[in-house]
């Protein structure tokens, strides 16, 4: 009887960017649970099921794999939200497609943000990061709101000031319906409702004109 052929070793560099990604992918749980900043080394690695000799192998310490994860994630975001909007004719389909873009990009990087944020608490160069996400969607909305001011809506309002106030809301629920710590922690949020309750606040604002003025009453002598 012939003998099996021997499996064909994996090539070291193919193995070795596996390993690295399963402590990503175990550092994203981790953070997605207990937050950045409550997360040890020795939660990271024994979610992946790997030594803190290994880990200590692919990344110096708990900062510089989150600052794995945010090359990845901040690769992604606001080059996706910049592009969601580009092609909208309308100024409200651009601010929906931005929207969709950053919820759908949340749920995948969840724990990325969360620990930027956190992060960005206690550390300059994080503070830095998270100001640079923020401007993305900032930019963009306060473009869409310049658009709709153009036809009278949101009047004497700074757009700028206007676009950071509703990003805030966004990113907050965003926060709040994809976690689940605080309002909602036995439901689950679909994405389809989730974006109509936000576009429904959005629109709301940014649909906002004066009431037209009275005509004074004529006095009768």
């Amino acid at each position: 009887m012939p003998k099996a052929k021997a499996k064909p070793a994996e090539p070291k560099q193919r193995k070795s960017d596996r390993t690295r990604d399963e402590f990503k992918a175990a550092a994203r749980r981790v953070f997605a649970r207990s937050g950045y900043l409550s997360a040890k080394i020795n939660d990271i690695t024994r979610e992946a099921g790997k030594s803190a000799g290994t880990f200590y192998l692919y990344f110096t310490d708990k900062e510089d794999l989150l600052r794995a994860l945010i090359e990845e994630f901040y690769a992604e975001l606001p080059h996706n939200i910049a592009l969601a909007g580009n092609g909208a004719s309308d100024p409200m389909e651009a601010i929906e497609d931005g929207l969709r873009g950053y919820w759908n990009a949340y749920q995948k990087y969840q724990a990325d943000i969360v620990g930027i944020f956190q992060a960005a608490m206690v550390d300059p160069a994080y503070e830095q990061i998270w100001r640079e996400i923020r401007a993305s969607g900032i930019r963009m909305t306060a473009h869409s709101i310049r658009r709709m001011q153009d036809d009278g809506a949101c009047p004497g309002v700074d757009p700028t000031l206007l676009a950071s106030a509703l990003c805030g809301m966004v990113e907050f629920a965003c926060y709040n319906w994809v976690s689940r710590r605080i309002d909602f922690k036995e439901r689950e949020i679909e994405e389809e409702e989730a974006i109509q309750a936000l576009l429904a606040a959005l629109r709301g604002t940014l649909s906002y004109r004066p009431p037209a003025a009275k005509p004074a009453r004529r006095r009768i002598r």
